[in-house]
């Protein structure tokens, strides 16, 4: 039986990256659609190495939410589903690295929170599953390495299991924040196959809902923290005294991400 929580150490990735544009026309169609924005998936051109380099992503990213500054894209082939996202949004950068991101998947192409994947976990959690924010730099840098190491799978019952990001069969994941860029990397699996557990339950040529989403938990807690940057009474540290290169110089501020795409995959 799986049981939440175990902790392993792993190397943490931050490093320089490449950055994408899109055009005008396509950000109005994508920005510019009611309820879940269309994407259609493409089959990888080359392989895909999930390690938030985005090397195989030039001209693939689409503008996913303006006001978030969020770029977003797809690609699949028979057996993965791999996700990229990409930001230069002080508040969104800060919102994921602190609180975390959570990758939702309905297979039956609308916006069931069926099957997700917490990744990075965020840095208000420490190893005891407890929330924590606002205990200073140095814990905030070691929270955030921490929460690149692991993901945690969460069912549609709310069962939440965490595991080593390399220890499950078919799921990678990388994250990186580096000279006021973000960039994220998922691969999924499209199926259960033998030794695969944990997969979205579909196959190339459907439609599929993916949602992006900060935790809910993430705003109550921050709003209980003085000291919190952005919030009434609050200073938020620069990026020079968190020690990571990159991060925004005012710091990082709070930006709910609740966004949610119908994807239809590559045959």
């Amino acid at each position: 039986m799986d049981k939440p929580y175990s902790q392993h150490a792993m190397h943490v990735l931050f490093t320089p990256k490449q950055t994408f544009t899109i055009t005008a026309l396509a950000a109005a169609l994508l920005t510019g659609c009611g309820g879940a924005a269309p994407l259609t998936s493409s089959a990888p051109g080359e392989p895909v190495v999930v390690d938030a380099q985005l090397n195989e992503w030039g001209g693939k990213l689409k503008t996913l939410s303006s006001k978030d500054g969020l770029l977003a894209g797809v690609q699949n082939d028979d057996n993965h589903l791999y996700l990229s996202l990409s930001t230069r949004n002080v508040a969104s950068i800060g919102s994921i690295m602190r609180a975390g991101l959570i990758i939702w998947v309905d297979p039956a192409g609308g916006k069931e929170k069926t099957f997700g994947i917490r990744f990075p976990l965020g840095l208000s959690m420490d190893e005891t599953g407890d929330r924590r924010l606002g205990e200073g730099a140095a814990a905030d840098r070691v929270r955030i390495e921490r929460s690149t190491r692991e993901v945690e799978i969460i069912g549609a019952d709310g069962q939440v299991i965490r595991r080593h990001k390399d220890s499950i069969p078919g799921i990678a994941a990388a994250v990186e924040a580096d000279r006021g860029v973000l960039t994220y990397e998922i691969q999924v699996p499209l199926a259960h196959t033998d030794g695969v557990l944990y997969a979205i339950g579909t196959k190339p040529g459907q439609e599929i809902g993916v949602g992006i989403a900060t935790p809910d938990e993430f705003v109550v807690n921050a709003a209980q923290q003085p000291g919190f940057g952005g919030l009434p009474g609050g200073r938020m540290a620069s990026a020079e005294g968190r020690g990571y290169r990159g991060l925004p110089p005012g710091g990082l501020g709070i930006s709910t991400l609740k966004e949610w795409m119908l994807v239809t995959l590559a045959e």
